[in-house]
């Protein structure tokens, strides 16, 4: 096992899904069994969110809105279901860069404070003009004040896929680097990281403190490497196995083979063992149930597994998704029959961020009209739905309860 030292500062691009290069030997310490527990006293490693909407904070969820053409941060309280701008300052418009509120883009929540971070709108560039840079912004919680931390790199936007409660991890380029929040600082972790084979921004966990990072190797994919990244940013090699491409959670890593059938494997001890095989392709009598293998991801201590159902369709028509849910802690997989309807498809209802209060879903799609101006001036009308978002218990959504609070976006003073 190797230990990857910091390198220089870094200006390059990222991508979402990356491709990585496998730079330390395999090789287990003993002292890496006690990155199973997390110190709640210690600062972590945290994925940022699968679905970067909503930022879950105190009793409220942080978002972006906008006041005229003004992009703003603000919040949702859980309480009243009312969304507020996120300024304090008594008379401000929130028209203006001198609202508290003003910036908004990639929300990073700390103790102490929000920070935000916004890249740069290539189309005001000129050709030959300087490299374009982002903005890092830090935001009271109170709404009182706000300032511009550093102009940062604008490849943030893509690579970025952790945080902690001082730093931005992430890839810029083919490096691995890191964000320091309090002072815009960039530092290279590691030199051509995203080279040659895979890693997916949005399938991390943590394990302990640490950032659990699996990576794909191997051309085609036969093998996935499992790293720690700790808050200083030392990426240490855990194991390695033979295993298709799956979802990571608090340790352990849920995969299936071929047949649809899952595992969990214990990252730490290697154990691997059988998940759920109620979602297995074909039954034992031979009768296909299932077609194919969709995504899979956590919501609230449960696994939810894609499943899509064989139909006399071409190959080239989409097919309808069924989603499931199984409970971490074991028990029978359940379907979620709650709909979203979009694109003239039923969807099943897919869950937009966790929140103390509940989960954030599409409770409801409305029709409406939206005017366009174009660069003549002339207007042109659309139609198309807008999504009311709204509440739903873990429980009644889990149970297909259609049993909704729908939040109100209309923006209310701080």
């Amino acid at each position: 096992m190797k230990r990857i030292l910091r390198a220089a500062a870094c200006t390059l691009c990222a991508g979402v899904l990356c491709a990585v290069l496998v730079a330390c030997a395999p090789g287990v310490e003993t002292s890496l069994q006690e990155k199973g527990s997390p110190d709640a006293a210690e600062s972590s490693v945290r994925p940022y969110p699968r679905t970067t909407e909503y930022v879950s904070g105190d009793n409220v969820v942080y978002f972006n809105g906008t006041s005229g053409s003004t992009p703003l941060v603000c919040y949702l309280d859980l309480e009243s279901l009312q969304a507020h701008v996120l300024c304090s300052v008594e008379g401000c418009t929130h028209s203006t860069q001198a609202c508290p509120a003003y910036g908004g883009g990639h929300l990073f929540l700390t103790p102490d404070a929000l920070y935000s971070y916004r890249s740069c709108d290539a189309s005001y560039l000129e050709l030959g003009s300087a490299p374009a840079l982002g903005t890092l912004r830090v935001h009271a919680l109170d709404g009182s004040e706000s300032h511009e931390v550093a102009k940062v790199d604008d490849g943030w936007t893509l690579g970025m896929f952790a945080q902690s409660d001082t730093a931005i991890y992430g890839t810029l380029g083919s490096d691995l680097a890191m964000l320091e929040l309090a002072t815009g600082h960039e530092t290279i972790l590691q030199r051509n990281f995203t080279q040659n084979n895979y890693f997916d921004n949005y399938h991390l966990a943590q394990i302990g403190n640490d950032l659990l990072l699996p990576v794909w190797v191997g051309s085609p994919l036969e093998e996935v490497v499992f790293y720690s990244l700790s808050t200083s940013g030392e990426l240490t090699e855990i194991r390695r196995a033979e295993l298709n491409t799956g979802v990571p959670y608090e340790g352990k890593y849920y995969y299936a083979d071929e047949q649809g059938r899952i595992y969990v494997l214990d990252v730490l001890t290697g154990e691997s063992t059988l998940f759920c095989d109620e979602l297995q392709y074909t039954q034992p009598d031979g009768t296909v149930r299932f077609s194919g293998q969709g995504a899979m991801y956590v919501v609230s201590g449960h696994l939810m597994a894609e499943r899509t159902t064989p139909q006399e369709m071409p190959d080239y028509a989409s097919k309808p998704t069924r989603l499931f849910a199984i409970p971490l802690e074991g028990g029978p997989a359940s379907e979620i029959l709650l709909s979203d309807f979009y694109h003239t498809y039923d969807n099943p209802l897919k869950v937009r961020a966790e929140t103390p209060a509940g989960l954030i879903v599409v409770g409801d799609r409305v029709s409406t009209t939206y005017v366009d101006t174009g660069k003549d001036g002339s207007l042109d009308s659309r139609e198309g739905s807008e999504e009311r978002m709204a509440l739903i218990s873990p429980e009644d959504y889990f149970a297909s309860n259609p049993n909704f609070q729908f939040l109100d976006f209309t923006l209310q003073p701080g």
